[in-house]
């Protein structure tokens, strides 16, 4: 079970410390909620921020950027569009996450947007949706959260000298990584 979710919480893991490389305003916001509290499953469940920027990574950067199912009956959607048995129907988290039909501002990283609105998985399908839905999801949220705990409250970091190139395979990475430079926190 923990070995499922290795590439993906690596990937989103990568791209949320590259983001608070880039974004001092929320490193700093972010820093001051973690350091309100401690690191239980409690406490980090609550805090608010912290889930809201880890939602906008995964909305951002899915690790997982493309999807394709296969259909396994012949299907009439709501539209009327016809889908074959064997058909191949893909479709696009990373995209999704950046249309404006669906999100306010999809290019900024708002945290706050998190607060008060559910989003559907179907808005939202970075986990997958329906009865596919990852099962994983909690612990991976939890793991995600942990270790961005630690590395806040105990780090300082500069991405600058990084110059990066997405690839996606079947997870969406850096070319090369991301390399970070880390100094301990006084």
């Amino acid at each position: 079970f923990i070995v499922a979710g290795r590439d993906t919480t690596a990937s989103a893991l990568t791209w949320a410390i590259y983001e608070l490389g880039r974004n001092t305003k929320i490193l700093k916001k972010l820093r001051k909620e973690l350091c309100s509290g401690d690191c239980t499953i409690q406490s980090i469940q609550k805090m608010n921020y912290l889930n809201g920027y880890i939602h906008e990574i995964l909305r951002l950067y899915p690790p997982i950027p493309v999807y394709c199912k296969v259909c396994i009956n012949d299907t009439i959607l709501s539209s009327g569009e016809v889908i074959k048995k064997n058909d191949r129907v893909f479709y696009v988290p990373l995209l999704t996450g950046q249309q404006s039909s669906i999100w306010v501002k999809p290019d900024k990283i708002i945290p706050e947007r998190w607060y008060s609105k559910k989003w559907t998985q179907y808005e939202f399908p970075v986990f997958n949706a329906g009865y596919r839905l990852c099962l994983g999801k909690p612990m991976a949220l939890l793991e995600i959260k942990i270790f961005l705990y630690y590395f806040i409250t105990t780090f300082d970091l500069d991405i600058s000298k990084n110059k990066i190139q997405h690839i996606s395979n079947i997870t969406l990475n850096i070319k090369d990584g991301l390399w970070v430079k880390t100094r301990i926190l006084k």
